[in-house]
């Protein structure tokens, strides 16, 4: 689960992910975001309390906090993006939602995010939506997250499938062959059972992994295309005045460089080939979702749903 090349996630991310603040909310996001709190409702319980990492614009944090606002409840969101979360923060005041608390941090940095406030053994929810594959070593992190969970909560986060975004895949793949670094990591996810294992090796006891589709229609590509695809990959953003396509694009920033791209075009053609099944290459769009709950202690009443 580790990157080919070196890479500051930390910047990677701010530099992926800060010019997409203003558009952000016209892409399917919200649409997925809204489904969060459908797959885990919130607790019954008085005064609850949930942590949203990678809370982004604040999609899946403000609709939490709707839910439990007449209950006292609280809400966390975490992201190392400042002008992601300008809007989530401006929203909010739009909206007049008050209780949530908006901290600038990396979510893979548990002492950082605990010197700002956010508490061990406190959140009843911890929920993580399409940001999980951004972390190089989903493990330790997954690991922090639980040190959070009061006993008997619950973690909620998904990942892409293995059929899903499949340039993507396959530029990874490669990545880890020709030296390039890409601020992505998926290689990991074969199946539903890569999930499960993950929260297994963590302590968390699996409710549901369960597989949701996404909102792109299924699409066929022919096997043979596969350096069509990669340049025309590389091409997006370049010439874009669109700061959202720009900034994608540059999850393909070191694949652009002339020696690496003469030997990646070749090995991302051959992997995309070998993907195809009757001549083509078929991309579902869907995620796996899966809902852990860490091991309530003896004698104390965990999250009840």
């Amino acid at each position: 689960m580790s990157t080919p090349g070196s890479i500051d996630q930390t910047s990677s991310v701010q530099k992926l992910y800060n010019p997409r603040a203003p558009t952000y909310d016209s892409s399917w996001h919200p649409l997925h975001a809204a489904r969060y709190a459908e797959w885990l409702p919130p607790p019954t319980t008085p005064a609850p309390r949930i942590l949203d990492l990678a809370t982004g614009t604040g999609l899946v944090a403000l609709s939490y906090a709707r839910l439990i606002s007449d209950a006292g409840g609280k809400v966390t969101g975490v992201d190392v993006s400042v002008d992601m979360m300008a809007v989530a923060q401006s929203k909010a005041t739009e909206q007049a939602i008050g209780n949530v608390t908006w901290v600038e941090a990396d979510i893979t940095d548990l002492q950082r995010m605990t010197a700002k406030g956010v508490q061990e053994e406190t959140y009843d929810i911890i929920t993580c939506a399409t940001a999980l594959v951004l972390l190089s070593n989903p493990l330790a992190a997954l690991a922090g997250w639980v040190k959070l969970l009061r006993p008997g909560g619950k973690v909620i986060l998904d990942v892409p499938s293995e059929n899903a975004l499949l340039s993507g895949l396959v530029f990874e793949e490669i990545g880890y062959e020709v030296g390039a670094s890409m601020p992505c990591y998926r290689t990991w996810v074969k199946g539903q059972h890569s999930v499960e294992d993950l929260f297994h090796q963590v302590g968390l006891k699996v409710e549901r992994c369960f597989y949701a589709k996404g909102f792109n229609e299924d699409v066929c590509y022919n096997a043979e295309d596969g350096q069509l695809i990669f340049d025309g990959a590389l091409e997006q953003g370049q010439s874009d005045n669109d700061a959202h396509e720009k900034a994608r694009g540059g999850f393909l920033e070191s694949f652009r460089d002339d020696e690496v791209r003469l030997r990646a075009r070749d090995g991302f053609a051959r992997a995309w080939k070998a993907r195809g099944e009757n001549g083509f290459v078929r991309e579902v769009d869907g995620f796996w979702v899966c809902i852990g709950r860490k091991e309530a202690s003896e004698g104390v009443k965990g999250y009840e749903q």
